[in-house]
């Protein structure tokens, strides 16, 4: 089965707007360098499939359209709840597996999903989502939710709670532990995060922030998606 990266996006974030395509990373957006990473896995991993970009068909997210179209994305432009969104994706891609991005967290760990892909072809069939946060161990922000779109499918057409329409991660408890396939640090042999430090991009303090880790010279040696990278952010982000 194939793994298809979905980017979450909207243009108008109620706590810092713009943010998914205004050039805080150096010269770069957050949804630029999401789409970057993404695209390297892919090139790595063969069951990664081109990134596709999630947004809504209101006309204030016409730019992400736009953005995703100037560089060669396929963009889904569905219903303004994530949840809906995600649902209709399945919908559309028969066996697959579902990665939710967000585009407010600008680092992906590229052992984390090199892990995933090199358990899926023995990933029992009751497994109905692969994450990291039923024990979270990862920093905030180092997010992992890959979702069965066979199990979406059967849950398109029921009723969501609100929360679970905006949200996503609160259709989990829906799921049992057996159909859940949960990753831990430990598995990837690295100590566990405090993941109360958030790698996110939410307020204008974490524009500023990841705009100066971006031009910090050791960060910009760290290798892209790995370890010592998200190490540093992590360290860094301590700090403050």
């Amino acid at each position: 089965m194939r793994i298809l990266p979905v980017v979450f996006a909207r243009a108008d974030s109620s706590r810092l707007p713009g943010k998914v395509l205004s050039p805080i990373l150096g010269s770069h957006s957050v949804i630029d360098c999401i789409i970057t990473q993404v695209r390297a896995l892919a090139y790595e991993e063969s069951a990664i499939a081109e990134p596709v970009i999630a947004t809504s068909t209101r006309s204030v997210d016409d730019s992400i359209a736009r953005y995703g179209e100037g560089k060669g994305v396929q963009v889904y432009r569905g219903a303004l709840s994530p949840m809906l969104r995600l649902c209709e994706l399945a919908s559309a891609n028969v066996d697959a597996w579902l990665w939710r991005l967000n585009a407010d967290s600008p680092l992906i760990l590229f052992p984390l999903i090199k892990h995933i892909v090199s358990k899926l072809s023995d990933m029992d069939d009751a497994t109905q989502l692969i994450t990291n946060l039923n024990k979270r161990t990862f920093p905030y922000g180092i997010s992992l939710e890959m979702y069965r779109s066979r199990w979406l499918r059967e849950i398109v057409n029921s009723s969501h709670t609100e929360e679970e329409r905006e949200h996503i991660t609160p259709i989990c408890k829906r799921l049992n532990n057996d159909n859940i396939c949960n990753i831990e640090a430990n598995d990837l042999s690295i100590p566990d995060f405090d993941s109360t430090v958030r790698l996110t991009i939410d307020y204008e303090e974490d524009a500023d922030f990841f705009g100066s880790l971006w031009l910090h010279p050791v960060f910009d040696s760290t290798e892209v998606g790995s370890i010592e990278r998200i190490t540093m952010a992590y360290k860094e982000r301590i700090k403050l």
